[in-house]
């Protein structure tokens, strides 16, 4: 009996330890600067008795963030935060589906008068919801991505003049039913900003569609 109390400790012991987020910066060469950090989740489940078959079950999960920059945050800066197991739809505690994915960010000359920035996420078995008038909301499950780039000028003396262009898409699965959905988009943006005898004046047009699949 006391070493089964010992052996359950060090269990919990390491688990404990798991939770514990670490961090790190870390140099490569003279120019790449990297700082990280991360925390792992452990969690461990077991059921028995004398009338149920007994069930024992592991769960892991953990995030992850890389920040840097490349010679100067000015020049190129980047970010990156990949999880595991891991809710997004309301929470961050562990996901029935083993939700995962990963979020990338990227800043380009954003010190100089021509800043960019380009981003890109993707997610695999995240939940949500589906609803439907008059009847309790139904859960789903699936996939998604997106990407988007933004560039602008801002010259002085100059009109300042901005660019985005957006796009993404998405499939899920209604939970306990062969039904299925789908959903994409596209979005094109470009605005300007002058002064004219003293008057601020702007102008921007945007252009975007989309397409959808919905479940019967």
């Amino acid at each position: 009996m006391a070493r089964g109390i010992h052996t359950a400790w060090l269990i919990l012991g390491g688990l404990l330890l798991l939770s514990i987020p670490s961090a790190a910066q870390i140099t490569i060469g003279d120019n790449l600067n990297l700082t990280s950090s991360g925390t792992i989740n452990a969690g461990y489940n077991d059921s028995y008795g004398n009338q149920i078959d007994s069930s024992h079950s592991l769960g892991l999960g953990g995030t992850a963030s890389f920040n840097g920059f490349y010679y100067n945050p000015n020049f190129i800066s980047f970010t990156a935060n990949p999880y595991y197991d891991q809710s997004r739809s309301n929470s961050n505690f562990a996901s029935v589906t083993d939700a995962s994915g990963v979020t990338l960010g990227s800043s380009i000359f954003s010190g100089s008068h021509f800043p960019g920035s380009v981003n890109y996420s993707t997610a695999y078995n995240s939940t949500g919801n589906y609803g439907i008038p008059g009847i309790t909301s139904l859960d789903t499950t699936g996939n998604s991505r997106n990407f988007g780039i933004n560039w602008g000028a801002y010259v002085p003396g100059l009109p300042t003049l901005s660019a985005g262009y957006q796009m993404g898409d998405s499939n899920y699965q209604l939970l306990g039913t062969d039904e299925n959905g789908s959903s994409s988009f596209k979005s094109f943006h470009l605005n300007s900003t002058y002064s004219l005898f003293g008057f601020g004046l702007g102008a921007g047009i945007a252009h975007s569609t989309s397409e959808a699949v919905i479940p019967g």
